[in-house]
């Protein structure tokens, strides 16, 4: 084995800035509990191993470049050699670890119960098998400078074939955390495709281009997926209301300024919710901001109960006023999902299981070429939502009096 002649030097430099990178990443991470941030962290981890055994491989590199060690002190071939093959080994087995935490992710810690997926785990424990037994055939002739024989050679190819086959079986999985990452976040659905063909895509350039330079590319690029993802997470943190778990204003925002921007996406089938508690100000004076924050889960549950399985943007406003953004269809009109809202809102008002009875006052508006900015088209809702508010109160009041 020769020594990586393209620059040992900056390849420890760039191991040390990629163990920075992956640093920072845990521990933002570890302050996010989500099924995204999970397989993040895990890879982060995996990725932290890898770097600091690059890092050690390429520093070792430096000291034989400039002959710090002679070959036979300490053993140094036989050390320089087993860590290389070691480092070799944990890149060879990253398309299976990330395989493995996507099905997780996917199917559950009970993945396994699939024959398919059995084997696949069983083909992977014999091409591990296959690499420490080539592997310790290679760094025995290494240090003791035997030729490496023609079959050793030919493992060195199998490697690469491997990687590209167990990343072939993570691609379509990846593919599909990656669109769910990227729905509801910053990223605009074009820039979501781009990203979810390089880091689909380009892996398949990587591995190869890898093994033959002796570079770690696809340690490079799952570097930057990993960086990429954090930053889709912690913009998806911020769009979200905290104790609804619902798109919040800000996220509104966004999704109808994207609607906005782009002329195809606007026609009189867009419609927009404004929905508020009627006297919510009453249910906390009454029953305490516990019960409070119990009647907006319950009208957020009901919101997502009542939804379209599609082309339906549901979102907590502020305070105790949510907004639903929605595309009508023959199927499907504004009409028909208030209908749903006040249905499934009854069983819960005679489930019993709440000291108040919770009510709603709600705007709706159809998209028309009146409304010049994401701001009209709220305030329209909003406005039809606070005449049915008066009416409300003014029912409420003339109630009392009669009594």
């Amino acid at each position: 084995m020769e020594s990586i002649s393209i620059n040992a030097t900056s390849m420890f430099y760039f191991s040390v800035a990629a163990i920075f990178i992956l640093f920072t990443l845990l521990k933002n991470q570890s302050l996010v509990v989500s099924s995204n941030s999970k397989i993040t962290f895990n890879l982060s981890l995996f990725l932290m191993a890898q770097a600091f055994l690059i890092g050690l491989f390429a520093l070792l590199d430096v000291f034989k470049e400039k002959a710090i060690f002679t070959e036979h002190v300490l053993g140094f071939n036989t050390i320089f050699a087993s860590v290389g093959f070691i480092m070799g080994y944990v890149s060879f087995a990253t398309p299976f670890i990330l395989f493995v935490l996507l099905k997780i992710h996917a199917h559950g810690n009970h993945f396994m119960n699939n024959k398919i997926r059995r084997s696949i785990y069983g083909f992977f424990f014999i091409t591990s098998a296959i690499y420490v037994y080539e592997a310790t055939c290679i760094i025995y002739e290494y240090s003791h400078e035997i030729t490496i024989t023609q079959a050793d050679r030919l493992f060195l190819i199998f490697i690469p074939v491997v990687k590209m086959l167990f990343f072939l079986l993570a691609a379509g999985e990846l593919n599909k955390f990656l669109k769910d990452l990227c729905e509801g976040s910053i990223v605009s659905k074009q820039a979501s495709v781009l990203l979810r063909i390089f880091f689909v895509i380009a892996p398949f350039i990587m591995i190869p281009l890898g093994w033959f330079y002796t570079l770690p590319c696809m340690f490079g690029l799952l570097v930057c997926m990993v960086f990429v993802m954090q930053l889709i997470s912690q913009d998806r943190a911020v769009s979200v209301d905290f104790l609804t778990g619902l798109n919040n204003r800000k996220e509104l925002m966004r999704y109808l300024g994207r609607l906005f921007e782009k002329s195809d996406e606007l026609d009189h089938n867009l419609g927009l919710i404004f929905i508020d508690i009627n006297d919510f100000k009453g249910i906390n004076d009454t029953y305490g901001h516990n019960q409070g924050d119990k009647a907006l889960l319950t009208v957020a549950s009901c919101l997502k109960k009542a939804a379209f399985k599609k082309n339906c943007f549901i979102c907590r406003y502020a305070g105790d006023e949510f907004t639903v953004v929605l595309k009508e269809s023959t199927s499907e009109t504004a009409q028909d999902y208030i209908d749903a809202l006040e249905k499934e809102l009854d069983k819960c008002n005679n489930s019993g299981n709440y000291a108040m009875t919770i009510s709603l006052s709600i705007g709706h508006v159809q998209y028309s070429e009146k409304y010049l900015s994401p701001d009209d088209f709220i305030a329209a809702a909003d406005n039809l939502m606070y005449d049915q508010k008066a009416k409300h109160k003014e029912e409420h009041r003339n109630l009392e009096e009669m009594i």
